[in-house]
Parts: structure tokens; C-alpha cells; sequence
């Protein structure tokens, strides 16, 4: 029986120069007040222009929701943004802008959000200026003929607690 795989690709990033940038986009009305109490409260944070980073959206016309890594290059090296922060109506994800790795995608916490999403930006931030201690998995599914289709279901549920066991791992 064949099984399902997972790649691991182990990729170090080269060193920050200089400040981080941040790019933050909110979508619908529940994201956009919370892009807004992030930028407002993210007063150490350097943060692309918002009018800049709209009309880079437009011009591109890309769909927020459901970002891929490759989206997110193209929209992340215009503006030079080390990192790419998307805040929607019920969760939130934080990427690494030169290749695309979600390092974050999870539900928009209960009361506090911006506190909360300020917290992770600053890890990535913190981890971005010592790439020299950070190891980053992007993992990927591959899928074949092998598993019966009863089974999938369980195994998207295991790969995605798999990722997020990942995320919450020091170092990783």
C-alpha cells in the first residue's frame, strides 16, 4: 500500500540588515479594525505604507483569502517587507515575506487580538534577526492513489496538528 508523504525542505534565512519591515493587511470588518489597533499600538514596528501596500493589491489582484507563499513573495518584495501579516474575520497569518512560510495561522483570539498578534509579530521579528538560531520546516503533502478515500479526512486532521505541534515548537 502506498502511504502519503511529507517533504521537509530546511531553508536558514540570510541575516536582517537594518530594521524589519512589517506589512499588515485586514480584510472584511472584524480584520480591518484589528489591522488598525495593531498599527496603532505597533508604535516600535515598522509597518509598509497602508496606501502603498493597496495599491500594490489592486494592481495585482490578488484574493486575500487564501494567501499562497507565492502571493505573498510578490507582494512582500515590492514593498520590501521581511514579513507579511494578514488579519481576516475569524483568523489571522503571519508569513516570512522572501519565501512565503506561514509561520503563523491561527483563530483571532478572544478579546485582546492585538495584543496578542503584536506578541507573535514581534517573535518572527526576533527570530528573522538570528537566522543564525532559527530552523524553518515548510512541510508539504503529496498526495497518491494509495490511501482509500475513507481515510483522507483523518489525515488532513493529522497533518494539520502536525503543523501546528510544529509551530508551537522553541526553535522551530
Amino acid at each position: 500500500m502506498k502511504l502519503r508523504f511529507l517533504l521537509l525542505f530546511v531553508s536558514v534565512f540570510p541575516a536582517v540588515l537594518g530594521a524589519a519591515t512589517v506589512a499588515l493587511v485586514g480584510e472584511g470588518e472584524r480584520g480591518k479594525t484589528v489591522a488598525l489597533q495593531v498599527l496603532a499600538a505597533g508604535d516600535s514596528i515598522d509597518f509598509v505604507d497602508r496606501e502603498e501596500l493597496a495599491k500594490l493589491l489592486a494592481e495585482q489582484k490578488i484574493i486575500l483569502d487564501g494567501l499562497t507563499a507565492n502571493e505573498v513573495r510578490s507582494l512582500a518584495r515590492p514593498v520590501k517587507a521581511d514579513l507579511f501579516v494578514w488579519i481576516g474575520e475569524a483568523n489571522y497569518l503571519l508569513f516570512e515575506g522572501a519565501n512565503g512560510f506561514r509561520l503563523v495561522d491561527e483563530p483571532l483570539p478572544e478579546g485582546e487580538a492585538p495584543a496578542a498578534i503584536l506578541q507573535r509579530i514581534r517573535g518572527a521579528l526576533a527570530t528573522l534577526a538570528m537566522p543564525q538560531k532559527a530552523v524553518f520546516l515548510s512541510v508539504a503533502g503529496i498526495r497518491d492513489g494509495g490511501i482509500p478515500d475513507r481515510f483522507w479526512p483523518e489525515s488532513r486532521r493529522a497533518a494539520d496538528e502536525f503543523l501546528r505541534h510544529l509551530s508551537r515548537m522553541a526553535g522551530v
